[in-house]
């Protein structure tokens, strides 16, 4: 590949827009310089994209050079912030991976933008041409030639660093077809002014007649200083031309002769070397060319369409035409001011519209005090009549930014909601704030408008640095709430706290209901996942009916007065009398003494899904559902609590990647012990709602961690399928016997029992039993007897 032709035919891409750049298909492709080679790879880059042969192509397919450079690493400085994230976010890291991508494939990565592939597949055919430069061959700088190609070198390096300041590397098109081509140099080509008009546009600076004949890097420099003194005049309010340089980032140390010759000339005024037709334009000039030459008919449609945004049928209406027939002339509008807008004399535009978006990012709303300034200081020197005008001219080019909600927003790029954020909160809603804002960064949103958009579209409210999602139900707001105050409170302090106007009393009975709430006292409520001790008021009555009896009273008795005074069923009460903290016997009841232990079902044979799979090791299947996935507490079996140390008016925690997670036995409690919120082990091990989740606690190390059970086990081997039910690792000859020896039963005894909890899909598992299911019953039953004797 020699010529510049040559990389179009291999692409069968056409050649057309290359004149525009000073470039022509006989060119050679090894005495380009840096500038006109990056502006043939964004040109053929834009043509690749709009392709329909080439953009399903694999990059490294359309460019064969690129395997030379397969396993090498993408570097940050070959790309700029954006590709580089796109594709680092992607998980492509080589250029091999890069090569394997087409550029339809690019356009599906997450944040990927037109522009961002075309910039990308311009950067891989760069990488392409210059691979073919012989490395073996390094040139001598020692001859006058060279020396003098090193001046043209410093010369155009740092034209290139001067015009990166007049581009925004992340610009969107500006309308369509404005930067047709991939044209983005710093003199963009003036088209041909319409033939109605007989406005004079902006010359070109030419070199003068009779003057000694210049390089074409000193007429590139002088052209792109000449450009670069107006931007920095009329935008950045700039006064000499050191204060260019200064805004130069990363210009690195110049080399003497040309620092001698930048000293000399720093101290020039940006005025003396600006572009004085540039200079001269004004925004109303701007607007009279931009409807200079329409009919009535188009700058109808222009004003009422563009200007106005008003709808097609009414401005059908208004002017006696069919909807259609607006659209066409709309469409014949949009492109011949599009066309203009190329114009050399709106660069002026082009500047401002890019600095507004810089100030206003993706989304800003409208009535802020910033975006009002912004848009004012974009339409500065505009008469009212052109400022109207010129507004809606701008937004587009700036963005395009379209009226959404009371905000300005770029479509394409802005946040439509903060849904991806909710996979960040934890199991009660809450998200740090700095989280959200940092999200809102990476999209776009400048900092001054992260409130605002919170408050608007983000469905949180905003308590102090925390974010609270914030649902419908009173129930779950005031779950939030406690779970953001760290400490219990009543009903009426959470319900002061949503400000919704809630009835109190009805807020607390709901409380009663929700299993992720018990009471701590008798009006605070906490959290069942902290692991507190639980006030009841049925066992408070006991134990006060007992206390007044002198310490120990008729059970029954206790039972119909407590159940007429609080008008409960009597089975509630008796349910309470079960509680740790009593003890019944001979129809009496008392008060558990602290030397008094409480007998706990020992092993696990009662208990489905438990498993004793090494002596410092428990299994424990949960099954997912909604309480799990809201983050509630469980009951949990009181011989799995006892087989993992925790005995009534105990409890203890176990610690996993994200946190911990306390089993916990009120003495109060009459339903036993509890499980904590497993929300965030089920979410990081993916099971969703109607699958299982197991969990394997470690004894000795207090740590846990969990795993997804699929609800489809019929493809596994019966190893791995018990392995997900039990955590049992056993060869098929040895299942029968360890799965009794994690249950502690006989290995005779397994089937029944596991029948009998109804683990029926680890019996599934088990071998074919070879004995009469009689004869079975009676050694399980003789075995039973010998082993208690």
């Amino acid at each position: 590949m020699t010529h510049v032709g040559d990389l179009f035919n291999s692409l069968s891409i056409d050649t057309v827009g290359l004149p525009a750049l000073g470039l022509y298909p006989q060119d050679r492709i090894d005495e380009l310089g840096q500038e006109d080679t990056r502006n043939l790879a964004f040109l053929a880059a834009a043509k690749i994209t709009e392709s329909e042969h080439c953009r399903l192509v694999p990059l490294g397919a359309l460019l064969p050079s690129l395997s030379e450079w397969r396993i090498e690493a993408l570097k940050r400085d070959s790309f700029d912030q954006r590709s580089y994230r796109v594709l680092r976010n992607a998980g492509i890291e080589t250029w091999e991976d890069l090569a394997s991508r087409s550029p339809a494939g690019l356009t599906i990565l997450r944040g990927a933008g037109l522009l961002t592939v075309r910039f990308i597949v311009a950067i891989c055919i760069e990488r392409s041409l210059s691979s073919r430069q012989d490395p073996a061959e390094p040139r001598s700088i020692g001859s006058e030639a060279d020396r003098g190609e090193v001046e043209d070198g410093l010369a155009e390096n740092l034209l290139s660093v001067l015009q990166s300041l007049a581009q925004d590397p992340d610009e969107e098109d500006p309308w369509k077809g404005i930067q047709e081509g991939g044209q983005r140099r710093s003199e963009p080509p003036t088209p041909t002014p319409p033939a109605t008009s007989t406005r004079t546009k902006p010359a070109i600076p030419q070199v003068e007649q009779g003057a000694a004949p210049q390089s074409q890097a000193e007429v590139r420099l002088l052209s792109a200083l000449r450009t670069l003194s107006t931007w920095g005049l009329r935008i950045q309010k700039l006064e000499y031309l050191e204060d260019l340089f200064d805004l130069a980032p990363g210009i690195g140390p110049i080399p003497r002769l040309l620092s001698e010759q930048l000293a000399a000339c720093s101290d020039l005024r940006l005025r003396d070397l600006a572009d004085q037709e540039l200079l001269a334009v004004t925004m109303d000039d701007l607007a009279e060319e931009i409807v200079v030459g329409l009919d009535d008919q188009r700058r109808e449609v222009f004003w009422q369409r563009i200007v106005e945004g008003r709808t097609l049928k009414e401005v059908g209406r208004e002017i006696d035409v069919t909807r259609e027939r607006v659209r066409q002339v709309q469409q014949k509008v949009e492109k011949q001011i599009a066309a203009r807008l190329r114009g050399r004399a709106f660069l002026l535009l082009h500047w401002r519209a890019a600095k507004l978006r810089q100030v206003l990012g993706n989304a800003a709303p409208l009535d802020h005090e910033a975006t009002l300034h912004a848009i004012s200081d974009s339409l500065e020197g505009a008469s009212s009549g052109s400022a109207t005008l010129l507004r809606p001219l701008i937004l587009r080019l700036a963005g395009p930014y379209k009226e959404q909600d009371g905000w300005l927003v770029v479509v394409s790029e802005a946040p439509k909601s903060a849904a991806p954020l909710r996979e960040q909160c934890d199991e009660f809603g809450l998200l740090p704030l700095s989280v959200a804002q940092e999200w809102l960064v990476e999209h776009g949103v400048r900092a001054d408008f992260h409130n605002l958009w919170l408050d608007e579209f983000s469905g949180y409210r905003r308590i102090e640095d925390t974010l609270v999602a914030w649902p419908r139900n009173i129930v779950d707001k005031c779950v939030a709430l406690l779970a953001l105050r760290n400490e219990p409170a009543d009903a009426k302090t959470l319900v002061e706290l949503v400000g919704e106007g809630h009835n109190v009393r009805g807020a607390n009975a709901r409380f009663f209901e929700d299993q992720r709430l018990m009471r701590v006292n008798r009006t605070d409520w906490a959290l069942r996942a902290w692991g507190m001790e639980e006030y009841t008021g049925i066992t408070d009555e006991i134990a006060q009916r007992i206390a007044e009896a002198g310490g120990r009273t008729s059970l029954q008795l206790v039972i119909r007065e407590v159940a007429r005074q609080f008008n409960v069923k009597e089975g509630s009460v008796e349910a309470y009398s079960a509680a740790p903290m009593f003890v019944v016997e001979d129809e009496f009841i008392r008060l558990r003494r602290e030397d008094e232990s409480h007998e706990v079902e020992d092993g696990l044979k009662g208990v489905k899904g438990a498993y004793r799979i090494a002596e410092d090791r428990i299994s424990l299947l949960v099954g997912v559902d909604k309480e799990v996935l809201r983050g509630s507490g469980r009951p949990l079996a009181p011989a799995v609590a006892g087989s993992l140390g925790v005995e009534p008016g105990g409890r203890r925690k176990f610690q996993y990647e994200a946190g911990e997670l306390t089993i916990s036995w009120p003495l109060t409690s009459a339903f036993g012990p509890s499980l904590g919120s497993v929300r965030v082990m089920i979410d990081r091990a993916g099971a969703d709602e109607g699958e299982r989740g197991r969990l394997e606690f470690d004894l000795e190390e207090e740590q846990v961690i969990a795993e997804r059970v699929p609800r489809d086990l019929s493809g596994l081997d019966t190893a791995e399928a018990l392995r997900l039910l039990t955590g049992i690792r056993a060869d098929d000859d040895d299942l029968t016997l360890t799965v009794a020896r994690a249950i502690d039963v006989p290995a005779a005894n397994v089937r029944s029992v596991l029948q009998e909890r109804g683990d029926s899909e680890v019996l599934a598992l088990l071998p074919s039993a070879d004995i009469d299911p009689q004869l079975e019953a009676t050694l399980s039953d003789l075995a039973t007897a010998i082993l208690t004797e």
